[in-house]
């Protein structure tokens, strides 16, 4: 099965801040897009509860990313109709 890529960008404020949201303790927390972008950061710690989560995605970012996911599953479908509806019977 082919894989596909979707990819958005989170818009930092006009500070240049992200906002994200522990996976563990659910407080939400502020770093700069540069920090997040940032490979020599290892790893990004919650200031609220101290723990590592595996994600710092915002429930708003996380149904925007299953919006867009579920948006184009229905245009691929819609494709794939709409050229059998375009065939007239033999």
């Amino acid at each position: 099965m082919d894989s596909i890529a979707l990819e958005f960008s989170i818009p930092a404020d006009d500070d240049g801040y992200i906002l994200l949201q522990c996976g563990h303790c659910g407080e939400y927390f502020k770093l700069t897009a540069e920090d997040c972008e940032n490979d020599d950061i290892l790893r990004i710690v919650c200031p609220a509860c101290g723990l590592e989560s595996e994600t710092y995605l915002t429930d708003d970012v996380i149904q925007l990313a299953l919006t867009m996911a579920d948006n184009y599953a229905m245009d691929l479908v819609n494709n794939m109709f709409k050229d059998l509806e375009r065939k007239k019977p033999t």
